[in-house]
């Protein structure tokens, strides 16, 4: 910068006013990069009246740029249109790429999304006839940021991923490309993995001095930590972002910044914010203006000013075409919001309707992760629904509203997913990396750079997996409450679910459903809680007296569990179905005096149980396997061989990922003895262990189809992990949903002994003499004796 200045002080002196001009162009860039906006603008007015008509052009390219950063996107657009002729006249390929280029972005920002391709496109193709490799890598990540805001998110992961890989290899400052991840990171509902993102690209820019690109950097650090549920940091990240922006002369930046701030709930009064979203709206911000408004509404109706109420959330109610999907879901809660007092029925109709647009919105998505997480956007209106369906006393409402949050990835369906070479690929290096580790483990040698490079693989295969797009997808209707019904034969459903801080119980039977208030959902959690670390406790190694204090503690939380959620009920039947909330789905039900002698199926929503129930039995063949490193699990599988003699049978180094994977082809019947990993952090990783490596989620997903009925005889096999609703992922999770119909799993560590083998082989017994899954358990559990409870308390049967 300082030479510049010496270049533009040296023109000067030389009376050379066209070339003094040009370097106050090329000073004017330089100095907005450094983040002074003002003095940026001041000297491109000195160079515009020193230069000829195509300098003046280059100004108005420059100066429409600048207009932009500060947030003014609709007053910049008449400076591009008067430069571009000028420049075709003059045909200067340059500078109508970088007008083409700035434009294009101008054009994503306020909608014109058609335009903003042809722009783009335009750029990208000018700067690779130029040979400007740095350039054509912008332009790629300019169209993955188009892709982005059409709302194709794989596609967007996908060129952003191209556009990270050019950045890499030109050595150019990757911030800029981890922002835009950040952002369809959101989109998609993986807020902490945007709040990283957005934190690396704080770091990059002001290790490079890049202050403006920073500020807006920890806008996006602001956005990720709101939908991460962290207001306190979402707030400071704002204010930061604020106090920047209006220091670099940027009042649109800084009107973002504020609301933003407001949205973290600092200073959210309903006047100043019905003018901060009249502002927005006046510098084309549109999605910002919108989500203000919502708050402006939202705020005037906690003050009791229903007018203003009223009419902001009219307005935050009608978003234009082109707004991303999280705006037009947020329009669908304004509306829901403005009809709730007057027109209750009406306020359902919007709530559905926003519903509806992320169960379409999930069908674009062909990643489970990214399924379950795009949720996050509809969690208001599925607590409004459950909320407005309790204050309406009709337990069918409830139970409708409560299906709508808990069965939404699992009334996706998808066809079998076509073979994906480079995640297969990705899959088979994962393994061998988690080999080689163990190896090196075995023999004291593993090295930080072994842990480094498994670490990577899974990222790779993350981000594969990210970027699958759905095709093909139906969403099924959800089961009528009288279709329920008609298969329960006998059994009573129960349906538990948290609503505004209470748990709710219904009781559903052939002819009648019932709701019950059981009190704070807080304090009955409580009790499971308890009961999960006394099970825990009593399934690891401890003295006599120790298991004594344990018992008794398992027995206490048992029977508080127990008189809270089942005594109210009344329950006569002897086999129940129990449709829980997340945080219960992996639970020792069997524990519970109430259910001890009961046969009990649990499944993640009463659509899933019922379109288990109503499926016929497939039939198929049996797959009987044992995963190395277990004391018992070979001979458990040839104790179970013997009651299917036809059964492929896979133990020993003939237990690898891919003979299973071949063999669950056109299986009926599957049981694995062998360990199990549930990776609470990203439960697409849980794993069965077999001979050469884990066989986890992501590769049980690429075959399609599952067996009809699952064993798992290993540790934690139940374990779910919950996101946004009531959406479940992990092991028993994906086989369900790609159409198992029961699974008998573990919610608690397996102890690898004989009486667990026993377990397994009368288990199966009942299952070739004809009973149900749910019965089978249910009979081999009531044959162990007291000294195998942690085997007998350990599995639970779900599906149907």
């Amino acid at each position: 910068m300082d030479a510049l200045q010496e270049a533009v002080s040296i023109a000067e002196a030389a009376g050379d006013a066209a070339l003094r001009g040009e370097m106050e162009l090329s000073l004017a860039a330089s100095v907005a990069f450094a983040g002074d906006l003002p003095r940026a603008f001041t000297l491109l007015d000195a160079a515009d009246g020193r230069l000829d008509e195509r300098g003046r052009a280059h100004v108005a390219v420059q100066r429409a740029g600048l207009m932009a950063r500060t947030g003014d996107f609709a007053g910049c657009l008449p400076l591009y249109a008067a430069a571009e002729p000028v420049l075709e006249r003059h045909e200067d390929r340059r500078w109508l790429a970088l007008l083409s280029s700035n434009r294009g972005l101008v054009h994503v920002y306020t909608g014109r999304l058609r335009a903003a391709e042809r722009d783009l496109q335009r750029a990208r193709d000018i700067y690779e006839e130029l040979g400007r490799a740095s350039s054509s890598a912008e332009m790629v990540h300019n169209l993955g940021f188009l892709a982005m805001r059409r709302g194709d998110i794989p596609g967007a992961l996908a060129a952003l991923d191209d556009a990270e890989r050019r950045f890499r290899k030109l050595r150019l400052n990757l911030a800029v490309v981890f922002l835009d991840q950040a952002e369809a990171l959101l989109l998609a509902g993986l807020a902490g993995d945007a709040r990283d993102l957005a934190t690396a690209a704080q770091k990059r820019f002001s290790a490079a001095g890049m202050e403006i690109e920073r500020s807006e950097a920890l806008l996006t650090h602001a956005r990720a930590a709101l939908a991460a549920g962290d207001p306190t940091s979402a707030a400071q990240s704002a204010l930061e972002a604020q106090h920047a922006m209006a220091a670099q002369g940027r009042p649109g930046w800084e009107l973002r910044a504020r609301y933003l701030a407001a949205a973290a709930g600092v200073d959210a009064d309903s006047a100043g914010l019905s003018d901060l979203a009249a502002d927005l709206a006046g510098t084309g911000q549109i999605s910002a203006a919108f989500h203000t408004r919502l708050l402006a509404g939202r705020a005037a109706l906690a003050a009791g000013d229903v007018p203003t109420a009223e009419r902001e959330l009219d307005a935050a109610g009608r978003p234009p075409r082109y707004a991303p999907v999280d705006v037009r879901v947020q329009a669908w809660l304004a509306r829901a919001l403005l009809r709730r007092r007057r027109d209750p029925a009406g306020a359902a109709a919007a709530v559905a309707a926003g519903v509806r647009l992320i169960e379409e919105y999930r069908a674009t998505f062909g990643s489970t992760e990214s399924r379950v997480n795009v949720a996050t956007h509809a969690t208001e209106l599925l607590e409004l629904g459950q909320a407005m369906a309790l204050e309406s006393g009709r337990p069918s409402r409830i139970l409708r509203w409560t299906e709508r949050a808990r069965a939404g990835s699992l009334r996706l369906v998808q066809p079998r997913p076509p073979e994906d070479a480079d995640l297969a690929a990705m899959l088979a290096a994962l393994r061998s990396a988690q080999s080689d580790l163990r190896e090196a483990e075995l023999e004291g040698h593993a090295s930080v750079a072994m842990w480094r490079e498994l670490a990577q693989l899974e990222r790779s295969v993350r981000r594969l997996d990210l970027q699958r797009k759905g095709r093909g997808a139906t969403v099924l209707r959800l089961s009528a409450l009288r279709d329920i019904q008609s298969v329960l034969d006998g059994r009573a459903m129960v349906v538990l679910t948290g609503i505004g801080g209470e748990m709710v119980a219904l009781r559903i039977r052939r002819r009648s459903i019932r709701k019950y208030l059981l009190g704070p959902l807080e304090s009955i959690l409580a009790h499971a809680g308890r009961i999960r670390r006394a099970q825990r406790s009593l399934a690891g190694r401890t003295s006599d007296n120790a298991a004594g204090a344990h018992r008794r503690a398992l027995r206490r939380a048992a029977e508080a569990f127990d008189a809270a959620v089942f005594a109210p009920l009344r329950l006569a039947e002897r086999h129940l179905v129990v449709v829980p909330p997340p945080q219960l789905q992996a639970f020792p039900w069997s524990m519970l005096p109430s259910c001890a002698e009961r046969t009990i199926t649990i499944s993640p929503s009463a659509f899933a149980w019922h379109r288990a129930a109503a499926t016929p039995a497939r039939p198929g063949n049996t797959l009987l396997v044992a995963g190395p490193g277990l004391e018992h699990a070979d001979d458990e599988i040839e104790r179970i061989s013997v009651l299917y003699p036809e059964a492929r049978v896979l133990v020993g180094n003939e237990a690898t990922v891919g003979n299973v994977l071949a063999a669950l082809d056109g299986a009926a019947l599957a049981h694995f003895a062998c360990h199990a990993r549930f990776r609470a952090e990203n439960a697409m990783f849980s794993a069965l262990i077999l001979a050469d490596g884990e066989l986890t989620v992501y590769d049980l997903e690429g075959r399609g189809g599952a067996p009809d009925v699952v064993v798992l005889s290993a540790c934690d096999s139940g374990l779910s992990q919950a996101h946004a609703g009531e959406e479940l992922t992990g092991l028993a999770a994906a086989l369900l949903g790609m159409g198992a119909r029961n699974l008998i799993v573990a919610a608690a560590p397996v102890p690898d002994e004989p009486a667990t083998a026993l377990h397994m082989f009368e288990i199966h017994r009942e299952l070739v003499a004809g009973a149900t899954p749910a019965t089978a358990l249910a009979q081999a559990r009531s044959g162990l004796g007291p000294h195998a409870g942690a085997t007998r308390d350990a599995f639970y049967c779900l599906g149907a």
